[in-house]
């Protein structure tokens, strides 16, 4: 079991490009089964911020809505982890003091309260009931010493969207074509070509760096000797 800290970052209509200045801190916690030299089940839960921005993406069309949200991320789940090398394994001519590794995983997340921003205008809202997501990512694990290790991870929340839900950051289209709220920056023009709104679903990620200790199994004596 281990413990760290994460980067959450979110992509979305605010942000429909990745950029680092929007990461916001979280603290995770993880419990991690080793079933064999090439699987392991993690089971992992995260607390921290979200932040979105108008102003931080390369669209002008963005850059002049000027909307800002902030908002508060609970997420947990269970990842299928494969391990490339042989990772601390007992009993092998070949064997790994770290390896990389892939993960792939189903999980819930609720996001308590939402504060939006735009024009001055501030308002709150919240998607309270937990709402279920598809994880991936990639990463690595790198043994300290017998009973340490240290891993770091990047990983992929993607919401399972329902009744046309996507709107996270506030923003997003239908699944009829029409766009979620009336945030567009001439409303006598036609919105699909104004708002600077974007059919790419919202998504979360991690970037987690976790300490975490290994529980070895007892070795019996053994009682030819």
């Amino acid at each position: 079991m281990g413990t760290g800290l994460d980067l959450n970052f979110l992509r979305g209509d605010l942000n429909p490009n990745f950029n680092p200045l929007i990461a916001r801190p979280a603290v995770n916690f993880m419990v991690r089964y080793n079933f064999s030299r090439a699987f392991s089940v993690r089971v992992n839960t995260s607390y921290g911020k979200l932040m979105g921005s108008d102003k931080l993406s390369s669209n002008p069309a963005n850059n002049l809505r000027d909307r800002k949200f902030t908002a508060t991320l609970q997420d947990w789940g269970a990842d299928l982890e494969f391990n490339f090398l042989n990772f601390r394994s007992s009993g092998t001519i070949i064997k790994s003091s770290w390896t990389p590794t892939l993960s792939l995983g189903l999980g819930q997340f609720r996001i308590p309260n939402i504060n939006y921003k735009s024009n001055g205008v501030q308002n709150t809202t919240n998607y309270d009931a937990p709402r279920f997501s598809f994880n991936y990512g990639f990463g690595f694990k790198k043994e300290l010493n017998n009973n340490l290790n240290f891993t770091g991870s990047f990983r992929a929340v993607a919401p399972v969207i329902t009744n046309g839900q996507d709107a996270y950051d506030g923003m997003g289209f239908k699944k009829n074509g029409t766009i979620t709220n009336s945030y567009i920056l001439n409303p006598l023009d036609n919105p699909k070509v104004i708002t600077p709104n974007t059919h790419v679903k919202d998504m979360f990620y991690h970037a987690s760096f976790t300490i975490s200790y290994v529980f070895s199994r007892v070795r019996c004596p053994n009682p030819k000797r």
